[in-house]
């Protein structure tokens, strides 16, 4: 049995020993911003080039992973820029290179709360120790990029026991422009939390999740929850970009690959 809420984190991205670009990007908006910080820290070259915009990956020689999804923060961003298509390719050697997807994007296949993210699933390749991943477009000059995750999706293995889904508008008293000038009350985007149980985890599953799996990975700050199957956990969103709040395992019943994980999390806005 598999979970219907899925967990994304940059997989690959975040093992990856080296990340390059034949681009230059800039210093205050690095090529590692695509992992790590806000949804608002962005990754962007430091001036505008015509060329094919590739970033490599390189997990190392005992590194390989295999994949079977991407996402892409802030799609809505790069199709804005002049982007038509986004490829992920994987090598063994780094010279020869072979397509895992290709898709184009276009506005009516984001999805996510305010329809701005964008992901992409495949049958599981086998694992690799060099990834790449680029973007074509006619009109592309200066590309800036919010958040690149690709790699395997964790599932918990069992279907969640509860959950919890709230949205909360918030307003603040004042706001003070740039300028200096102070204005009454300012209206925040509407932020979703949710809290989620999965009972009868197995140990394996939860020795990954709270060990060198999801939770140590959330220093990139991220992750993303996935539910295509059963998209009212996430409020018919169906793709949720998160901060990890808190997690709490417990042994309730004293068996053996029976574990109960509670999750809560934050959207992240940008």
């Amino acid at each position: 049995m598999s979970s219907p809420v899925l967990i994304a984190y940059p997989d690959i991205p975040f093992f990856a020993l080296q990340i390059e670009s034949a681009e230059t990007y800039s210093d205050f908006r690095p090529v590692y911003n695509l992992i790590r910080g806000p949804r608002s820290h962005h990754a962007e070259l430091e001036s505008a080039s015509n060329s094919t915009r590739l970033i490599d990956f390189n997990l190392g020689s005992s590194g390989a992973k295999s994949a079977s999804y991407f996402i892409l923060a802030r799609a809505d961003l790069l199709i804005d820029q002049g982007v038509t298509d986004f490829t992920l390719q994987r090598s063994t050697d780094g010279a020869s290179w072979t397509t895992v997807s290709t898709v184009a994007l276009a506005t009516n296949l984001l999805t996510g709360p305010r329809n701005q993210d964008y992901i992409g699933t495949f049958t599981e390749t086998s694992a690799y120790r060099y990834w790449r991943a680029y973007v074509n477009g006619s009109t592309i000059s200066k590309l800036r990029y919010s958040k690149l995750y690709f790699g395997n999706l964790f599932d918990m293995g069992v279907a969640p026991d509860g959950f919890t889904y709230q949205i909360q508008e918030e307003s603040s008293s004042q706001f003070v422009a740039d300028s200096g000038a102070v204005h009454p009350e300012q209206f925040k985007e509407p932020e979703r939390s949710i809290i989620i149980t999965w009972e009868g985890v197995t140990d394996a599953k939860c020795d990954y999740l709270m060990g060198s799996g999801i939770v140590n990975r959330s220093n990139c700050k991220g992750l993303f929850l996935y539910s295509p199957t059963q998209p009212q956990i996430l409020n018919n969103d169906g793709l949720l970009h998160v901060e990890l709040l808190s997690i709490v395992k417990e042994d309730k019943h004293g068996f053996p690959d029976w574990n109960t994980i509670t999750m809560a999390f934050k959207e992240m806005i940008g």
